[in-house]
Parts: C-alpha cells; structure tokens; sequence
C-alpha cells in the first residue's frame, strides 16, 4: 500500500518493510510476526501502519519510528487482512477461523465478532407458519474485510461463495450476496459506499448496488441488488440477469 512517499509491503519473510516511493530506498524493516506477513497498510494519516499474520495475529505499527504499538490476538487461525475505519479508531480483520473480527485501534481490544450463530427463520406455508432453526454467518474462511466509507457496515467475502454485510456496531449479520460460483477473494465499497464490488476465483467480479437515498441497516437487504457481472475470462461485460445475482437473503 503507498501513503503518499511512503510504501509498505508484506512478506513471507514474516515482515513488513516501509520503502521510499521515489527512490526505492528501504525505510524501515517490521519484525516480531512469527508466520507469513499476508497483509499492510497504512492508516489514512500515514501514522499508522497495520499487519495481518498467519501467525493468527494483526500488529499495529508506529510507521515512523517502526514500533510495535499493540499486538491484536483472538483469531483461532491465520489472519488474511487487516484494514482500518475511516477515521482510524477501529480495525477490521479476516481470518481462516471463519470470522471477521472489529477492534479498538487505540487499546487493541475486540469489540465485535462476526461470526456464524444458530437463529430463527420463519417459513410460511398455506397451512400457517413454521419455524426451523438455521446457522446464519461465514461457514468457510474470510479472506477480506472492509468498513463502509460512513463505518456503519462491514462487508467480506469467504471462500464459502458468498459476500455478506454485517453491522459494525453489534456484529448482527444483514444481508447475504450470493451469486458467485467459487470462492469470493475480495470485497469493497466504493469512495462513495452506494456500490459493493467483489471478486471470485469464478472469473467474474461482481457490483452490488445500494439505493443512496435509503441507506438503513433495516432496509440494506431489501436494496442490495447485483447490477452488472462482470466476465474476467475474455473482458467482456455483461448486463446482470436474475440467474447471475439472485435476490439476497435477508437475515
């Protein structure tokens, strides 16, 4: 990731290192993490520098002087990405335990999990209704997170197929895209946060449209709709069929 002269990288090392962009000259080496370094980035000040580890932890860096600032352990397995909020006060990361998980940026605590939980889902027949019970959350590795550019909402992918959106301030799931074939790499909101882009190992990346003028946590399932399918494999675009981007599942 660059910030403005600066550049962070990450290794199978197990380090990040800080480069001069104009000259390539090597900064700053970050040590400590005992595994692969999958993941760096800076904070929106450039202050900042984030790591995510298959030692199963992310560390928050000084990104000046290279110190360790705090050190975010409770994933039960390899950490993919690590990303922060918008106004830098809290972190979001995806990890092989199925989960994401929200922090505090200034103490490094956790605050959410977004995990799988077993819930109710109500089915109606022409005899009444019924209910079953279903497990609802990522059922397969996370491999990215994102904030919402307001910060209101998280969004991931899995390798489960699936992206899903999650409230950031109490973890409960919102809404799930599926549509993909394979394995969802990646997914983010636009500058603006109307829009939801996701790549997949299927060769298409995908656009999740949200209506600005209703942007609830109630209503963000309802207005989520996949609006172009987008065909990796020769370029060409495609307009989205319901056969492409079925309706989400609103939880």
């Amino acid at each position: 990731m660059i910030s403005s002269r600066r550049i962070v990288t990450a290794g199978q090392d197990r380090t990040a290192r800080i480069w001069d962009a104009a000259t390539g000259a090597l900064l700053a080496t970050l040590r400590g993490h005992r595994g692969w370094v999958q993941d760096a980035s800076f904070s929106a000040d450039g202050q900042r520098i984030l790591t995510a580890s298959s030692d199963q932890t992310a560390r928050l860096w000084n990104a000046v002087t290279g110190e360790l600032l705090s050190e975010l352990r409770g994933h039960g397995s390899g950490v993919f990405t690590a990303a922060f909020s918008r106004n830098g006060r809290r972190i979001v990361t995806s990890s092989d335990d199925q989960t994401a998980r929200i922090w505090d940026a200034a103490t490094g605590q956790q605050r959410v999990e977004l995990a799988s939980d077993a819930r109710e889902r109500w089915l109606w027949h022409v005899d009444g209704a019924y209910f079953q019970t279903g497990v609802y959350g990522h059922t397969s590795s996370v491999f990215s997170a994102a904030f919402s550019p307001d910060g209101q909402w998280i969004v991931t992918a899995s390798s489960d197929r699936s992206v899903r959106i999650w409230s950031a301030a109490s973890g409960q799931l919102l809404v799930t895209l599926r549509g993909h074939g394979d394995s969802v790499f990646d997914a983010a909101f636009s500058p603006d946060g109307h829009t939801i882009v996701s790549a997949s190992k299927d060769r298409t990346a995908r656009l999740w449209s949200l209506m600005p003028e209703q942007r609830s946590a109630e209503a963000v399932g309802a207005l989520l709709h996949c609006r172009l399918r987008i065909d990796l494999k020769d370029g060409q675009l495609f307009p989205a069929a319901q056969t492409d981007c079925p309706v989400p599942d609103v939880k």
